[in-house]
């Protein structure tokens, strides 16, 4: 662990668990195969992409892609049932075992699919599988996104998975701010408007704000009180903590202000 990242739980002590299996998948993940781009060629996916169709939910990509993920899902378990994790956890897991080794399974969580509610420990399930769901889409997700490139896309749901936005980031272009969104899902990022709630749509000043956290400034919450939902923005030059999992204090944060999580997340505080 960096020292970066031990600086950051010590000032946020109730993430340590998290951190600890956060790097557990991590470490499995890394020493499983990351294939080469599964879809380079786009074009057979255009006419959905501009009706708004993410990747994974196409007919003319997401079966495969679906498909071809599944080894790591299983792949996945198999090393996390190896791997020295605490009970209720390693429980959980022996539970699932037979699940994550059926491809059909990825799918049914990818998609949302009714039968995905009905597995045991479904929580910890869909967290693995979108963890293996990244894992194995990230060389595509890369090249997708060269050919997503100043094309536009709604800002209320991910281009590749479908699902609502949890981050924003802003980072310096040479002509001012660039604003993108990022899934806390399968982690794709994609630009929007600067001003607007990605929820709702809203773009009246009078119904947006920002809570800006004093310890740390790059951190801040855009809220919108419209919809009551919020993202969690980094305004900074780089993003090194930045992810879903390490900012569950901003998701306490806007709970106490009385707005809602309206983006996806694989966390529950």
């Amino acid at each position: 662990m960096s020292k970066g990242m031990e600086a950051w739980l010590e000032r946020h002590p109730f993430l340590e668990p998290i951190a600890h299996l956060e790097a557990t998948v991590h470490e499995c993940l890394r020493r499983l195969p990351q294939p080469g781009p599964t879809e380079t060629d786009f074009e057979p996916y255009r006419a959905e992409f501009e009706a708004g169709v993410p990747l994974l939910g196409s007919q003319s990509a997401g079966p495969k892609l679906l498909a071809e993920a599944a080894g790591t899902f299983a792949a996945l378990g198999e090393s996390l049932a190896r791997a020295a994790l605490p009970e209720p956890l390693a429980g959980k897991l022996r539970a699932l075992h037979e699940h994550i080794r059926k491809a059909e399974v990825l799918s049914a969580i990818a998609l949302e699919r009714e039968d995905a509610a009905s597995l045991p420990h479904s929580g910890t399930a869909r967290y693995l599988a979108w963890k293996a769901l990244a894992h194995a889409l990230g060389p595509t997700i890369e090249s997708f996104a060269a050919w997503r490139e100043g094309r536009l896309w709604p800002p209320d749901h991910c281009p590749t998975c479908g699902a609502k936005p949890a981050l924003s980031l802003l980072t310096k272009q040479a002509e001012g701010r660039r604003r993108s969104l990022a899934c806390g899902l399968c982690g794709t990022r994609w630009p929007v408007r600067r001003l607007g709630c990605p929820h709702c749509g809203s773009t009246d000043e009078a119904q947006l704000a920002i809570f800006e956290l004093e310890d740390e400034p790059e951190l801040r919450l855009e809220v919108c009180d419209l919809c009551k939902g919020y993202v969690k923005t980094w305004s900074g030059d780089e993003a090194p903590f930045f992810t879903d999992w390490s900012t569950l204090h901003l998701d306490a944060m806007a709970r106490d202000r009385g707005y809602q999580r309206l983006g996806a997340s694989l966390y529950e505080l």
